[in-house]
C-alpha cells in the first residue's frame, strides 16, 4: 500500500502501479479512479479548486452510473469526456 499525493486533490491516496504509466488512485475526497500517463500528471498539479470539485464529482458520478472507474489522462480531453458524460446523462 503506496499512499501518495492524488492526481486531482494532491491529497493522500492509495497509488498502485497497474503497468508502465497506468495506476490504481483510491483516494477518500475524489473516489476511486485510473489514472493514465504520469508523464504529463503536471497539468493536473495547478487545478483550481472549482476545477479539483468537478473532477471529483465526475468520478463519483462516473462509478455510480456506469459501476466502472473513471479513467484519467490527457488533461486536454478530461474535460471533452466530462461534458459528454453529462450531456448523455
Amino acid at each position: 500500500m503506496n499512499m501518495e499525493p492524488c492526481f486531482v486533490c494532491r491529497g493522500d491516496a492509495i497509488v498502485t502501479s497497474i503497468e508502465a504509466d497506468k495506476y490504481d488512485v483510491r483516494c477518500e475526497k475524489c473516489g476511486k479512479y485510473i489514472f493514465h500517463d504520469g508523464l504529463h500528471e503536471d497539468r493536473y498539479k495547478n487545478l483550481s479548486e472549482e476545477e479539483i470539485e468537478r473532477i471529483s464529482k465526475y468520478i463519483k458520478d462516473h462509478y455510480e452510473e456506469t459501476k466502472r472507474f473513471a479513467e484519467l489522462s490527457f488533461y486536454e480531453t478530461l474535460w471533452i469526456e466530462i461534458e459528454g458524460f453529462y450531456k448523455n446523462r
